[in-house]
């Protein structure tokens, strides 16, 4: 797909990898990753398997490939600078927190939207829609909700220069091996002692809130803390309050890598 490549953006000796969510492609990572590469960052933002292409490409892909992908980038960026930090949204956010509860050689996390409670809640059926439902369109009704508020509220240019690219449906196998990422990383998120930004909009309509609340109680490290969004939506790297939630990442950053 057109705009769902991978993107490296050279810099200097302060890695960042960034993970972009299910169905999705780096393109949703790509103000963050811009913004990070202006103020001096190295940023890989690498294409998880099944993704960039056509949902059929999911069906077959589990999580392990998916974390082997991010575990690999870091490999790499840690052989290029001399720090280096994971960001994920969403399915990637709980990608990168598996990630440093694994030891991974990371400095610090930044966990955006990352689910813990997802609020559909059908999603409780999916173990078993997927055998007889391998696609679902995604939710038109939310489509429908957004695009009435980006139509109301006056965004920032820096939300609408760019333009996400994702399938239009999720594949149930892709999703249940969400949930069953989310059900390991709930037992292991105690080993995570590296400083940690834990974001989350209230006005998510997939993410509960409550999640950004449970990975706070559940983490060992005391360097930690939960920024709280008011609009942003799920897809917080392109939502209205970005350039702010942009430096606020750079802070945490430069305070959490000389932890």
């Amino acid at each position: 797909m057109p705009g769902a490549e991978e993107f490296y953006l050279e810099g200097g000796q302060k890695g960042c990898v960034l993970v972009h969510g299910l169905s999705s492609s780096p393109s949703e990572m790509r103000p963050l990753g811009d913004y990070l590469a202006s103020v001096g960052y190295t940023v890989h933002a690498p294409l998880l398997p099944g993704h960039g292409t056509t949902p059929e490409d999911l069906v077959n892909v589990s999580w392990h490939k998916w974390y082997e992908t991010m575990a690999n980038a870091v490999q790499e960026m840690s052989k290029k600078c001399d720090k280096v930090f994971l960001i994920g949204l969403s399915m990637g956010g709980v990608l990168s927190l598996l990630g440093a509860a694994r030891s991974l050689p990371v400095k610090a996390v930044v966990s955006l939207a990352a689910p813990i409670y997802i609020r559909d809640i059908k999603i409780h059926l999916v173990p078993f829609l997927r055998f007889v439902m391998p696609h679902v369109r995604k939710n038109n009704a939310i489509r429908s909700i957004r695009k009435k508020k980006e139509k109301k509220e006056n965004y920032s240019p820096a939300f609408c220069e760019y333009k996400r690219i994702a399938y239009d449906c999720q594949t149930l196998n892709a999703v249940n091996n969400l949930l069953q990422l989310i059900k390991i990383l709930k037992t292991e998120l105690a080993n995570i002692k590296i400083p940690l930004m834990i974001v989350q909009s209230e006005d998510d309509p997939v993410v509960k809130p409550d999640s950004a609340h449970y990975i706070y109680s559940n983490v060992s490290g005391d360097f930690k803390e939960i920024l709280p969004l008011k609009k942003s939506g799920h897809i917080v790297t392109m939502g209205p309050e970005n350039r702010w939630l942009f430096v606020q990442i750079q802070r945490f950053l430069s305070e959490g890598g000389y932890y």
